[in-house]
C-alpha cells in the first residue's frame, strides 16, 4: 500500500443535491449574536437550545468574501465526519469506507448543498464540527462565470440574501436533522461586513481604495503549483497527519508578496503553517491590484490550503 500526498488551495467545495425528509431537532436562539473581533478574522457566535441541547453556531470570515466558514459545538454537533485534521488518520482502517456525507440548506425551501466537513469529540463529551467555506444561498448559482464587463467590487456578504434566511438545516447521513431557527440574518450580515471593513484597515490598507479597485491581485501562475508534495512536512507524513492552513498575503505595487500571515491552521504543531508561508512567499507572483485611477496599489490575497494524504494500493 502506498500513500501519496496532495496539497490543494481552495476557496470552497460544495455540490447541490435534492432534499430528503427527516424528523428534525429544532433549536431556537437563547442569546443574541455576539461578534468576536480577531487579529485576522471576524466571528459571529450565537447560542441555540438549552440544557443538553445547547449548541453554539459560529460564522467566521478571514477576509472580505461572499463565503463564510461554519462551526458547530455541542452534544448534537457530531455529524459523523470523525477524523478532524489535527488527529492521526488510520488510512488502513478506512479503506473501502465511504466519506461521511453532510448536507446543509439555508431557508425552508432552499437547495441542499454538500460541503466538506470534519468532526471531533471534545474532552467534555461535546462535539465540534467544522465545515468548508460556503456561500449562504437559497439555491445553487445558475451563472457560468463572472461578468468581465461588470465593475470590480470588494466582495461581501449579501445582506438581502441573509435577510431572507430564517433557518439553517444540517442533514447528516445518520441521525436526526438539526435545524437552527436563526430568524432573519440581515443584521448579522451587516455586522460581519462592517467587521471585515475594519479588518482591511487594520491590515494597513486604504478601505476606499480596496472597494473601488479595477481588479485585485491576479496570480501570474496557477495557485495549485505554489506548493508541491515535497512541501508536505516530513513528520506529518510519518504520523499520517492532515491539516488545513488559511493564509493572507499582502501584495505590493510590484505584485510581490510583502507579508504572509497564517489566519487559521489545524495540526499538532506549526509545521503546516511554516511550510505554507515559507514556500508561498518564494513562489507567488501577481499582476498587482489596480486602483480606480489605473495605478498599481497594495492589496490582499487569501486562500485555504488543504494538506491531504491519499492512499493507493
Amino acid at each position: 500500500m502506498k500513500r501519496s500526498l496532495a496539497i490543494t488551495a481552495v476557496a470552497m467545495a460544495v455540490t447541490a443535491q435534492p432534499a430528503a425528509a427527516r424528523d428534525p431537532l429544532v433549536l431556537r436562539p437563547t442569546e443574541p449574536w455576539t461578534m468576536n473581533y480577531g487579529e485576522d478574522s471576524c466571528q459571529l457566535v450565537r447560542i441555540f437550545g438549552e440544557g443538553e441541547d445547547e449548541t453554539a453556531l459560529m460564522l467566521e470570515q478571514f477576509g472580505p468574501s461572499e463565503y463564510v466558514r461554519m462551526t458547530l459545538i455541542g452534544e448534537h454537533a457530531g455529524m459523523g465526519g470523525m477524523g478532524y485534521p489535527a488527529y492521526p488518520i488510520d488510512r488502513a482502517a478506512s479503506n473501502g469506507n465511504q466519506v461521511p456525507r453532510l448536507r446543509v440548506r439555508f431557508g425552508r425551501k432552499g437547495t441542499f448543498f454538500t460541503p466538506e466537513f470534519k468532526s471531533a469529540e471534545l474532552d467534555d463529551g461535546r462535539f465540534v464540527t467544522m465545515l468548508s467555506a460556503m456561500r449562504l444561498a437559497l439555491a445553487e448559482r445558475s451563472d457560468t462565470g463572472e461578468d468581465e464587463t461588470a465593475p470590480y467590487r470588494m466582495p461581501e456578504l449579501s445582506v438581502e440574501t441573509f435577510a431572507a434566511l430564517d433557518r439553517i438545516e444540517f442533514d447528516p447521513a445518520e441521525g436526526r436533522n438539526l435545524i437552527f431557527g436563526t430568524g432573519p440574518m440581515g443584521g448579522a450580515a451587516k455586522a460581519m461586513n462592517a467587521c471585515m471593513a475594519d479588518l482591511v484597515t487594520h491590515w494597513g490598507l486604504d478601505l476606499e481604495t480596496q472597494r473601488t479597485l479595477r481588479h485585485g491581485p491576479v496570480p501570474r501562475s496557477p495557485v495549485s503549483g505554489w506548493l508541491t508534495p515535497r512541501d508536505y512536512p516530513e513528520q506529518a507524513v510519518l504520523h499520517a497527519l492532515e491539516g488545513q492552513v488559511a493564509f493572507r498575503l499582502i501584495v505590493d505595487e510590484q505584485g510581490k508578496p510583502s507579508a504572509c500571515h497564517v489566519q487559521f491552521a489545524t495540526g499538532p504543531d506549526d509545521s503546516f503553517s511554516e511550510a505554507v508561508c515559507e514556500r508561498i512567499t518564494q513562489e507567488a507572483d501577481f499582476e498587482p491590484a489596480i486602483d480606480a485611477e489605473g495605478r498599481p496599489v497594495p492589496s490582499f490575497f487569501t486562500r485555504l490550503v488543504n494538506f491531504r494524504l491519499r492512499t493507493r494500493r
